[in-house]
């Protein structure tokens, strides 16, 4: 986010966009903010958090200063801090249409991300996805899971557990003389079902560790779906 900052008004009003959505991140004292129309994420600190929040079309640039400065008395806040932040927010396209200067840039924004995704699902015939669901208000109930799965002793539990199976499944392959290619030309019919759904067992499971992640890091899950995967059934999470 580069843009050159242009000198503003002392009593010019920015608004932020209502549609920002906002992660704290937790015990850093910092905010990410996603756009849902580009689905891009911006990190903000906690004085550019507090600066944001105080974009409301009402308040003037002295405003605004005279408020972080009361805030962050450790901080002087020049007006040039404030026209490279209104600068970066513009060229994010993070500001409200409100402000004529990002009008246009807000609509142009529109009709890339559009043309983005009929181009992605064009140039991916061999993963093909269908949306079904916004997983958030379920996800919101699951913060202890996910705190408990990715607590640090679980993680070495886990680990632990991984590396000894791996090892297993390896012995017996470097014991027995059956081979793999030979073992998959002798299955026949419900072992094929069985594979197939063990597969999107497996693959649900996998899909579902990212959403708990997701909880437990404080990044937002926006959607839960279908994904045909060279044509292969399977969920997938954003």
């Amino acid at each position: 986010m580069s843009q050159a900052a242009q000198p503003t008004n002392a009593e010019e009003t920015f608004q932020l966009r209502p549609d920002i959505a906002w992660i704290a991140q937790a015990n850093q004292g910092k905010w990410v903010a996603r756009d849902p129309i580009t689905s891009s994420f911006y990190y903000f600190s906690e004085i550019e958090y507090a600066a944001a929040y105080l974009l409301n079309g009402k308040n003037s640039q002295a405003h605004i200063l005279k408020q972080l400065r009361r805030r962050f008395p450790e901080s002087p806040f020049p007006v040039a801090w404030f026209d490279s932040f209104i600068a970066r927010l513009s060229a994010a396209r993070l500001l409200s249409p409100v402000s004529p200067r990002v009008s246009h840039m807000l609509c142009r924004a529109k009709k890339t991300s559009a043309a983005k995704n009929w181009l992605k699902i064009a140039l991916s015939p061999l993963a093909i996805r269908l949306p079904l669901l916004d997983p958030s208000p379920w996800l919101q109930r699951m913060t202890v899971p996910a705190a408990w799965l990715f607590h640090p002793i679980s993680v070495v539990v886990v680990s632990l557990c991984a590396v000894t199976l791996g090892l297993s499944v390896a012995g017996r392959m470097l014991d027995s003389n059956y081979a793999i290619s030979e073992a998959l030309r002798n299955m026949q019919g419900d072992r094929w079902l069985l594979l197939l759904i063990c597969y999107l067992v497996v693959k649900s499971l996998h899909e579902l560790g990212h959403a708990l992640a997701s909880i437990r890091f404080g990044v937002a899950c926006k959607e839960i779906g279908f994904l045909f995967l060279f044509f292969t059934p399977c969920l997938y999470c954003d």
